[in-house]
């Protein structure tokens, strides 16, 4: 049978002290590590990179495919009031009401 079903578990003990341990010593220097990070060069994006996603922003690409976005949250601040209008001229109201609906915020500037 086996010791820690007998009983006999000192050698299982040790071992999940030794992963507790492990865990807290890799969440505290990745922590630590983190915030030295953060001091040197900052780790914040812009709501404008947030909106759009890294990959877009960094790479110029999507990472995962069939991935659409709203039209309005890719133009600058200086291009929404022209878009709307165009989009309402061409009668893409449906589109527009999709965009005002997800919470649209005119506040993308980086």
């Amino acid at each position: 049978m086996s010791k820690v079903l007998t009983g006999r578990s000192q050698l299982f003990r040790w071992q999940l002290f030794a992963g507790i341990i492990i865990w807290v010593w890799t969440f505290v220097i990745s922590w630590l590590l983190m915030r030295f990070c953060d001091m040197i060069v900052g780790v914040n994006i812009s709501l404008r990179a947030e909106r759009l996603g890294l990959d877009l922003i960094e790479h110029g690409e999507y990472a995962v495919g069939g991935f659409e976005v709203d039209p309005l949250v890719t133009a600058t601040e200086h291009e929404v009031p022209n878009l709307i209008c165009s989009m309402a001229a061409a009668n893409q109201l449906k589109e527009l009401k999709r965009s005002f609906k997800k919470g649209f915020d005119l506040d993308l500037a980086d």
